[in-house]
């Protein structure tokens, strides 16, 4: 199935070093507004769950865009006893802590960070270092999921969250060692994010005190107020944090309506993962929707994955919160046109002899036989979804492919096989973008839920 997150090469490029460490007038002023709550211990502070997240659809205004590129429904929740942990610093062993490694491992690939050689010119960050600790632990997949996950140095919690025994079919689609580098690096990710707007806020709030300040001057001093006094919140601006810019996304209180003519898909993403996923003119880009090669159809190129079952994408979504639960993953509702999917050349891959050889090439990345060049020049496949295989897909041989592989390797939902649709090639995958915009519909769930 396409992956509910980004692949793992894709999530490890342009973290960047974030240096966005609050002074002690930031803590002061968030403080204030019960941002932060309370004192930090252990190097973390607790901060509100409910500032992080939305407003409520309810309470929310829509955009003035004329066609919005998406639509957002905010799910009312009680937040407002929940805190979320956050490191006092971005590059600490707290932060590794956070990032969902014991403490232990924490302080020994603190330890190893700080210590690398010729720290100044030394690209690699603390995230470099806790993915190195992962792919080490069982580099060749050998050990049991479990007795990986501890190797890791992954706390109990964490591990418990990727083993859930009522996500086993999701979690058999990839490795033991994906699902921990998808986990760990979606939570850095959302630490960074947070640390991040922390920052923002802070720098925001102080300007508007500061600008209070100035109009209450020139009002003692008998001159008009002007312009000065309007300061925009920076609660009111919540989607400019979460890759959704409000000059092209309409905040709704109900979902989407069924367009007549249209096809539903489905995908569960984590917001973090979107970045910069709508340009500036509202058009969309690519890299956040892309699954990269070694998906079940696509071995050499980049792919969307969407499923047209929502009780699919549910499954996915689930998993990803169970995994994350302090980040937002998002449901995302797309709806093309009938006519816009007949224009595409389609083929159809279900279990059989062709899907077993299909799936076994394009997971290890190997090129394809030539009796499947049909499908490798198709804009669109539509198959069944494999799991349990990726354990040990590697060690199949090419004459073993038929026997290894049966109907327990497809993902069912209530006993209906699951399916996955796949668009393929550059152009095709720009025409797409150009059919759904206006026609996205994402589903937000605060952080903080339990799952």
């Amino acid at each position: 199935m396409a992956l509910p997150m980004s692949p793992a090469a894709e999530i490890y490029d342009n973290l960047g070093q974030f240096t966005d460490d609050l002074t002690v007038e930031d803590e002061r002023i968030l403080a204030e507004q019960r941002i932060v709550i309370g004192q930090s211990v252990a190097g973390k502070r607790k901060i509100s769950a409910a500032f992080l997240s939305p407003p409520p659809s309810s309470r929310s205004v829509s955009s003035s865009s004329t066609v919005s590129t998406a639509s957002v429904r905010v799910q009312s929740v009680s937040l407002v006893n929940a805190t979320l942990d956050v490191p006092e610093h971005l590059e600490s062993s707290a932060t590794v802590e956070i990032c969902g490694f014991t403490r232990e491992a924490a302080h020994k690939i603190h330890a190893r960070w700080t210590s690398r050689p010729n720290p100044k010119n030394n690209p690699d960050s603390i995230w470099d270092y806790m993915r190195a600790d992962i792919i080490s632990a069982d580099p060749h997949e050998l050990l049991e999921p479990s007795d990986a996950l501890k190797r890791m140095g992954l706390t109990e919690t964490l591990r418990d969250a990727i083993m859930d025994p009522r996500h086993e079919e999701i979690r058999e689609t990839e490795t033991i060692t994906f699902w921990a580098l998808d986990s760990v690096s979606v939570n850095w990710k959302t630490v960074c994010h947070y640390q991040q707007t922390l920052k923002r806020v802070a720098v925001t709030l102080k300007s508007k005190k500061k600008r209070k300040a100035q109009v209450q001057d020139l009002i003692q001093q008998g001159e008009p107020a002007g312009a000065t006094a309007t300061v925009q919140s920076p609660l009111d601006t919540f989607s400019a944090f979460r890759n959704l810019p409000m000059a092209h996304v309409a905040v709704v209180d109900s979902p989407a309506v069924e367009l007549a003519d249209h096809v539903t898909l489905w995908k569960a993403k984590a917001a973090v993962e979107m970045d910069e996923w709508i340009n500036e003119d509202g058009s969309l880009s690519g890299p956040g929707l892309h699954t990269l090669p070694g998906g079940d159809f696509n071995s050499q190129d980049v792919a969307y994955y969407f499923t047209p079952e929502k009780a699919t994408a549910d499954k996915y979504w689930s998993y990803a919160q169970m995994r994350c639960p302090d980040s937002e993953v998002w449901m995302i509702r797309v709806q093309v046109a009938k006519t816009f999917l007949d224009s595409l050349s389609t083929q159809e891959v279900w279990y059989g002899a062709d899907w077993k050889e299909f799936v076994w090439h394009s997971r290890k990345r190997l090129n394809t036989p030539d009796q499947f060049s049909h499908l490798e020049s198709s804009a669109l496949i539509k198959g069944d979804v494999c799991t349990k295989m990726s354990q040990y897909m590697m060690r199949i041989k090419a004459q073993e492919v038929q026997t290894s592989m049966n109907e327990g390797n497809l993902l069912f939902n209530d006993g209906v096989k699951a399916t996955q649709w796949a668009i393929k090639g550059a152009d095709k995958q720009k025409s797409f973008n150009q059919e759904i915009r206006g026609k996205i519909h994402i589903t937000i769930t605060p952080p903080g839920q339990d799952i």
